[in-house]
């Protein structure tokens, strides 16, 4: 399978070849070669991006608008490939955000970001993560300070805190709507792990000023270089 990011809208209605489908999602054109297509990694992410391409740029950001907008493009996406293959994107995302993105030190950084984070807002945070693509995900895996890096995450932060909504529901759900419109039938369960446990690492209070020690960037664009006094109310519950 290749997907690729069409410069010009594809022809209506959808063509239909030897060589494969093409679906019109947007301006977003999916290839489905002949034979056995195999989901692994690296489609995954090639999905996730060519979806989320015409939403999003690294300096304007990705708010509930681009991120309902992604959703809609990547379930259009997904639907078009056989069934096995929503169940195995599905699989890739449920590890990413389950098993690699579940950590006390990403939770940390969510709550700095959103000026508070629940359970909940942490799982949306996690989707809202893989839908800024490869790069910055498993950047933020191994450090999860580096989102501070992101232009639009540093401009909100210095500029505007309550603007930045680091949170997108609606990827959880691209899966099973996508295989919903393929099969007409509910996508299956029981290729999800879900949690294994809680979050990997050491606990820690995330109003307590070891965050300036673990996260010191994104501290520092929270509440300025070396400040330690005045909490932002939180929109979220603590953890």
């Amino acid at each position: 399978m290749s997907v690729k990011w069409a410069g010009r809208r594809a022809p209506q209605p959808l063509e239909l070849s030897a060589q494969g489908v093409m679906l019109a999602a947007n301006r977003l054109v999916v290839v489905v070669s002949r034979g056995r297509v195999r989901m692994d990694r690296d489609r995954f992410w090639a999905l996730v991006k060519a979806s989320r391409q015409p939403y999003w740029d690294r300096f304007s950001g990705y708010g509930p608008a681009e991120c309902e907008a992604h959703a809609v493009a990547l379930t259009q996406a997904l639907a078009e490939l056989p069934a096995e293959e929503i169940i195995a994107f599905d699989r890739i995302l449920d590890q990413l955000v389950w098993r690699e993105a579940y950590s006390w030190d990403l939770w940390g950084a969510a709550y700095l970001l959103n000026g508070g984070c629940s359970d909940d807002c942490f799982v949306y945070f996690r989707y809202w993560l893989v839908g800024q693509g490869r790069l910055v995900f498993e950047t933020a895996v191994r450090d999860p300070d580096s989102l501070a890096e992101l232009p639009f995450v540093a401009e909100a932060l210095t500029r505007s805190p309550g603007a930045l909504d680091p949170e997108c529901e609606e990827l959880m759900y691209a899966a099973r709507q996508a295989y919903d419109q393929a099969t007409r039938n509910e996508l299956p369960t029981a290729h999800l792990a879900g949690p294994s446990g809680g979050p990997a690492g050491n606990a820690w209070d995330f109003e307590d000023h070891q965050g300036e020690r673990r996260l010191p960037r994104l501290w520092a664009l929270r509440y300025g270089p070396g400040s330690r006094s005045g909490w932002p109310r939180p929109r979220h519950s603590d953890p």
